[in-house]
């Protein structure tokens, strides 16, 4: 039997049902390897209004509610259950980050669904290993 050397997987999630999906197979992969799991959300682009930020601290508003949101798939999703998983929120492009934590992380694997919300936009000329190899523009 074939038994994968993995120690960390990455899945980029948007919540959207593709990339969900991933994190189905990722965790999968994961109990087969003994591998951890870390659970990306990027949040790409926010311009703040500062007559609101005055009121309530926007950003902050919306980190809240995603780390929940994350929390909530960690917690119920019992695909994770007896999996280490490693919530990561994020803020910046998408691609440059997912190439920082590759290295940060030591990321043996990325599961990602390709037609989330945000589709693979500059993420597509990336795709198949070459991330590994090419410096992130």
């Amino acid at each position: 039997m074939l038994k994968f050397n993995l120690k960390k997987i990455l899945v980029p999630t948007d919540f959207s049902p593709h990339s969900l999906n991933a994190l189905h197979y990722a965790a999968a992969m994961a109990k087969y390897s003994d591998a951890e799991v870390v659970l990306l959300h990027v949040i790409e682009h926010y311009q703040e209004n500062t007559a609101i930020n005055h009121i309530i601290d926007v950003n902050a508003a919306i980190k809240k509610e995603i780390n929940k949101k994350l929390m909530e798939i960690k917690n119920d999703n019992t695909d994770l259950w007896g999996i280490p998983i490693n919530i990561r929120l994020e803020n910046g492009k998408i691609h440059k980050i997912i190439h920082h934590i590759i290295e940060q992380e030591g990321v043996d694997l990325i599961v990602m669904g390709t037609h989330g919300s945000s589709g693979v936009g500059d993420f597509g000329k990336f795709l198949l290993g070459r991330m590994l190899t090419e410096p992130c523009a």
